[in-house]
């Protein structure tokens, strides 16, 4: 995922400075000068890209219910939707 956000963020700095990192943690860092806000204040978006053990090998339950899809987890392992579900808005928000 690190490496795909990577190549996201380089096809960006063809219409935007920026400028990104992987620090020694193994967390990208990417920076957005100041002057490309439209604000005096830093912001700060933040989001992790690690899972816990139990999302491997996930076997997502696809249902339909009133309408809506449900996606849960089979109990044999999580979903990890809450880091993969925080990084969606934070690459649309930067592209």
């Amino acid at each position: 995922m690190c490496q795909y956000l990577e190549e996201r963020f380089s096809a960006l700095q063809q219409h935007h400075e920026l400028t990104f990192y992987v620090d020694a943690g193994g967390n990208l860092i990417v920076d957005i000068p100041k002057h490309q806000c439209e604000h005096d204040s830093i912001l700060v978006l933040s989001g992790h890209l690690d899972v816990v053990p139990p999302c491997l090998n996930i076997q997502p339950v696809v249902e339909q219910v009133d309408g809506d899809t449900i996606i849960s987890s089979d109990n044999t392992t999580v979903l990890g939707a809450d880091d993969k579900a925080g990084l969606t808005p934070i690459f649309e928000a930067v592209s």
